[in-house]
């Protein structure tokens, strides 16, 4: 009863993980469930689009690159603050975020209003070498607390490939 009772906790991320495409860029790669599409942006070199699109809106997470030289997690954590008050933007849920590998960064949830349309993005991030793996899974307000999960579990996946 006990291994019934496991397989069936177990086997949902394992069918999770077995239809996940591995999408690699710029020394890093991350998996994401089938179905999402890899998009083109000369800001970020990785970009994702969810497969089931909102009505003018198409979740997405990307992966930005940031020459952040000695600036520490506490330092990018103060100058993010800075840079969502210049957009109105609120942040909450600051905290340690745990990579499958055992990388630590950290996340927060970002809400902010662009182009008339609100959004809510779940950040996370790690440093590495001078540089800052900034993560934005973005989506509406209504539709975050569905998808964070999904966004943390890709998330989780970040690591890299290269030195």
């Amino acid at each position: 009863m006990r291994r019934l009772l496991l397989l069936l906790l177990i086997l949902p991320f394992a069918m999770l993980n077995a239809s996940a495409e591995t999408y690699t860029a710029a020394g890093f790669a991350l998996d994401a469930p089938a179905g999402w599409t890899r998009g083109e942006s000369t800001a970020a070199p990785l970009v994702l689009y969810a497969p089931n699109p909102m009505k003018d809106f198409r979740p997405n997470i990307n992966v930005l690159v940031q020459e952040t030289g000695k600036l520490n997690n506490q330092q990018y954590f103060e100058m993010s603050k800075q840079q969502a008050a210049k957009m109105n933007g609120k942040i909450s849920g600051y905290s340690d975020f745990k990579f499958d590998n055992k990388l630590v960064g950290k996340s927060l949830r970002l809400d902010f209003t662009t182009g008339g349309r609100d959004l809510s993005c779940l950040s996370v991030w790690c440093q590495r070498n001078g540089k800052t793996y900034l993560i934005t899974s973005t989506t509406s307000p209504e539709d975050y607390a569905a998808r964070l999960s999904s966004f943390q579990q890709v998330s989780r996946t970040f690591r890299f490939t290269g030195r």
